[in-house]
This record gives C-alpha cells, structure tokens and sequence, in this order.
C-alpha cells in the first residue's frame, strides 16, 4: 500500500480522537467539577479495527492506493526511459544542441508530471478515507456515547491519547464493541501504523 498514507492514516485518527477528547474537557460546565467524576477508558483503535466496516474500507484504500502506485510505477519508468535515451543522445558528438535541448524539456516536464501526479494522489487518498472513515467514527462514538450514557460516566477517555490510567478505571471497550455488534472473537485488520 501507499506508505505515507498509513501514517497519515494512524497520525488522523490518533489527532481526531485527541481534540475530541480536548474539547470534551474544555465544554465540561465548572458545577460538573464539583461533583464526583465516573471515568472510564476505551480503546478506541481496537473498536475500530475489529469493525467490519473498517476491513471494507481498508480494502477500497488499498485497491485505489495500488492503482496509484501502478500509475506512478510506469511514470517513472517512462522517465528513466527518456533519461537512458537521452544520455545516448548526449554522448553522440554530432547530436544538434537543440535536440537535445528537447529532450531536456521532455524529461522536465514529465518530472513535474510525476511531482504533480505523486500530490493529486496523496490528496485523493486522504479524501478516499476521509470519506470511508466518516461514517466508521461516526459509529463509533455514538455507541462510546451510549455506553457513557447507560453507565453514567462522566467521561470515557481514550487509552491511546492518556498517559496515565488508574487501575480503577473500567475499561468499556467491550461495552462499546458489544453495542456496535461486534463479536468478542472478532479479530483486528492490520492497523496502519
């Protein structure tokens, strides 16, 4: 798959869940201070990689990030072509300077083709599972919502964005993954890392 978009990819979700969590904090009213907090955990990353949903969407991203790849594969072997043709061109004493020249202007503009082609990609990969994880969130933070909102929890932190958890804490992602229908053997789609 694409490299840089399974960092992207982890480095989102990981962003997305911390301003959720900041702006859960800084919408808390002061009287809520006052009383007593129920704190729980969830591990959000382990919800979403076991929900059917996200296996789909991992699929279509993959397909479409291998489509890029490919393209960009014969991309630069259309270059490295040009390039090969062109030294020859080059070593050749009575090459005229102007054939040259344009053959300097090809292999240009076909850098800048790849360059562009290389950041389209990028951008509609980011799209694509914007696109395919919206939904996947969505689910997911209401079923969080409802499990906070049965067992009266003040908050429900995400393990993966806390530096500390209590050994009191619950921990609700069974609660979460069980509202989502999701079996307790369900096993995880390799997570972007």
């Amino acid at each position: 798959t694409f490299a840089p978009f399974k960092k992207l990819t982890q480095q989102k979700t990981n962003n997305m869940l911390k301003k959720l969590l900041i702006a859960a904090l800084m919408a808390l009213p002061v009287g809520v201070m006052a009383q007593e907090l129920k704190i729980a955990t969830v591990n959000t990353q382990e919800v979403i990689s076991v929900y059917p949903a996200y296996a789909e969407a991992q699929t279509q991203l993959e397909k479409q990030s291998k489509q890029y790849e490919d393209e960009l594969l014969k991309l630069n072997q259309e270059g490295q072509k040009k390039l090969e043709e062109y030294q020859k061109l080059a070593e050749d004493k009575n090459t005229d300077p102007a054939i040259l020249k344009a053959r300097e202007d090809e292999i240009g503009a076909l850098q800048q083709r790849i360059q562009l082609f290389n950041q389209s990609a990028r951008e509609q990969l980011q799209k694509k599972q914007e696109q395919l994880m919206a939904p996947i969130i969505t689910a997911v933070r209401n079923a969080i919502s409802e499990v906070g909102n049965e067992g009266k929890y003040t908050f429900i932190i995400d393990q993966q964005v806390t530096s500390f958890r209590a050994s009191n804490a619950p921990d609700v992602t069974a609660q979460v993954r069980k509202k989502l229908n999701i079996p307790a053997n369900a096993k995880p789609v390799n997570v972007p890392q």
